[in-house]
């Protein structure tokens, strides 16, 4: 393969955008500059896992830095296991025992002179013990070995695992780019995706392929809307039927609500986004409106506590 084909295959990455992203690692790749430790921070659905399996499979892919996608390496990373490569999925907490069987599995890995690549996602779930004791892993990196942290902020990660890593961050598409993921489909149902989605490739692409879940997303902001047009009493009323409601719903209603009153802020500057249909609320006043976005956006932090969902939310329709 000659130099030119190498360097095509290499920076043909499997996502939209994040150019700088790609094409800085692309120059650690060919120039062997990469770093022992990666922390990729962003929103959930920009792309974040497939650059970090795709770094893995240009150090691992068995035609030597060029990440063919046909070979084993290739298609076993894509599955999220290989010899030289583990990927760890958090299902809720990452125990320090489960940091004990990776560098366990780690010392038997026979790479031969290879890369041995690790991926934890999503890192935040890292226990204390467990960050204690890979910290210790990546105090001491053998030459080919590389560990992407997937994470959607710093706030859980220990500062001694962050000033070892060098970090990425990702950020959200504009317009023109998930428009071009979304490919040709109808202009009223792409502006819907495109407004759910927020600049995240990972989200406009799954609620493309499942249509309910565009329609349930406005069923819930119609819903919500409804709620806040009540009276306060009426509101409280209203929280009593999320009883059950756990704590990712209750961040999903969260965001929905930010993204209400956010576009309600909007609306008397004619700026709310395409796609999205805001009741229009005249006593609502750019001052309360500031207001209630800092109360919610405050409420996602507090939800980091052991506290009740249910009360939170109560609270919720009751301040904003």
């Amino acid at each position: 393969m000659s130099k030119k084909q190498e360097n095509k295959n290499i920076n043909n990455w499997p996502v939209v955008g994040h150019k700088r992203i790609t094409s800085g690692l692309t120059h650690a790749i060919k120039n062997d500059r990469l770093a022992h430790t990666y922390l990729f921070i962003g929103e959930e659905g920009l792309g974040k896992k497939l650059i970090a399996r795709h770094l893995a499979k240009s150090v691992i892919c068995q035609r030597e830095r060029v990440p063919c996608g046909k070979c084993e390496s290739c298609k076993r990373i894509d599955l999220g296991s290989y010899n030289d490569y583990i990927e760890i999925i958090s299902k809720g907490s990452i125990t320090i025992n489960k940091v004990r069987d990776i560098k366990r599995k780690f010392s038997l890995m026979a790479s031969l002179g290879g890369y041995r690549v690790l991926t934890i996602d999503d890192a935040a779930d890292l226990t204390l013990e467990a960050s204690n004791a890979l910290l210790k892993f990546l105090e001491e990196p053998s030459d080919k070995t590389i560990v992407i942290l997937i994470t959607k902020g710093y706030k859980s990660i220990i500062p001694t695992i962050i000033s070892r890593s060098e970090i990425i961050k990702f950020y959200p598409l504009n317009t023109k780019k998930i428009t071009k993921v979304l490919g040709p489909m109808d202009e009223s149902r792409r502006d819907k995706i495109i407004a759910i989605a927020a600049g995240r490739p990972g989200i406009a692409i799954n609620l493309r392929n499942t249509p309910d879940k565009v329609d349930e997303y406005f069923s819930q902001i119609n819903e919500l809307q409804n709620v806040l047009d009540q009276s306060v009493g009426k509101r409280v009323i209203e929280s009593k039927r999320y009883k059950d409601i756990d704590r990712v719903k209750l961040l999903g209603i969260i965001d929905n609500l930010i993204r209400i009153r956010r576009n309600q802020m909007l609306e008397s500057y004619q700026l709310s986004e395409k796609g999205f249909e805001i009741k229009k609320t005249p006593l609502l006043t750019e001052k309360n409106n500031l207001r209630s976005l800092k109360y919610l956006f405050n409420m996602k932090k507090v939800l980091s506590q052991n506290i009740s969902p249910r009360l939170v939310l109560e609270n919720i329709f009751i301040n904003i």
